[in-house]
């Protein structure tokens, strides 16, 4: 059974969603990501490659798990100091508010490896995700055949 695992580094983003553009005629979609989920993906793209090399890209029924790690906010620590104890009421995990949709994180994750180390993600039939509070923020990705 073929797995791949990597550790991305840095600040994950997400994938924008497709909107309509304004135009009557042509009713065009194209992508809401910014420059920095370009640059994410590239990343991802960049990492993927060095582990996986030119292997025979994966297709078949695969598993995926990725696991997004943000760096917890100052005010989650005692006297919002890094470097002091987290308060009692710190939450476990990565739930908020803020433009961390989970779904669009696994969006850009996976068109990321298309190409790179799978044929297409419509071969992705088992998949788990997750978004944690760490010291090292990235992104953990499983990738194995089943």
């Amino acid at each position: 059974m073929t797995r791949l695992e990597i550790f991305v580094p840095g600040h994950p983003r997400t994938k924008g969603s497709f909107k309509i553009t304004k135009n009557p005629k042509t009713s065009k979609r194209r992508p809401g990501n910014t420059q920095d989920t370009a640059s994410w993906e590239a990343d991802i793209k960049t990492f993927a490659y060095n582990a996986w090399g030119n292997s025979p890209l994966l297709s078949g029924p695969l598993y995926v798990e990725c696991q997004f790690t943000f760096r917890r906010p100052n005010n989650h620590y005692v006297a919002n100091d890094p470097t002091r104890p987290l308060k009692s009421n710190a939450p476990t995990w990565a739930a908020t508010n803020r433009k961390w949709d989970g779904d669009k994180l696994v969006r850009a994750a996976w068109d990321a490896i298309t190409g790179v180390v799978i044929l297409d993600d419509g071969f992705i039939v088992k998949f788990s995700n997750s978004k944690v509070w760490g010291e090292r923020p990235g992104m953990r990705i499983i990738v194995e055949e089943l």
